[in-house]
C-alpha cells in the first residue's frame, strides 16, 4: 500500500479565485476643478520678470501669484497648499515647492 502512495503525483495547488473591482463613478478628489495653463505665456513672463518678487520658501504664496526662482524662472502657483505650492515655470515644466516656513 505504501508503493501506492509513493508513485502517485502530488495534488494541484488550489486555483486562485479572481476577483473584480467595481468602477467608481464619483470624481477623484485629487483632481483640480479646471486644468491649469499648459505654457506661460511670453507677455506674462516679460511682466513677471519686471514686477514679481524673488522666490523666498519663508515667504507664503497664494493662487496665481508670480515670483523668479534663482534655477527654474519665472513662476507661477497653480496650486497652494499649507505646506507646499504647485508651479508652472517658463519652460513649461511642473514643480512642487516648500513654502511659509
Amino acid at each position: 500500500m505504501t508503493e501506492d502512495l509513493e508513485s502517485s503525483p502530488p495534488p494541484a495547488p488550489a486555483a486562485k479565485k479572481v476577483v473584480k473591482r467595481k468602477k467608481s463613478t464619483k470624481a477623484r478628489a485629487s483632481l483640480p476643478p479646471h486644468a491649469p495653463p499648459k505654457r506661460l505665456e511670453a507677455a506674462e513672463i516679460a511682466k513677471a520678470r519686471s514686477s514679481a518678487n524673488a522666490w523666498d520658501r519663508r515667504t507664503r504664496y497664494s493662487n496665481k501669484d508670480f515670483f523668479v526662482h534663482p534655477t527654474f524662472g519665472v513662476g507661477l502657483v497653480t496650486e497652494a497648499l499649507p505646506e507646499f505650492i504647485i508651479c508652472l515655470f517658463e519652460g513649461g515644466e511642473t514643480r512642487k515647492l516648500i513654502h511659509a516656513r
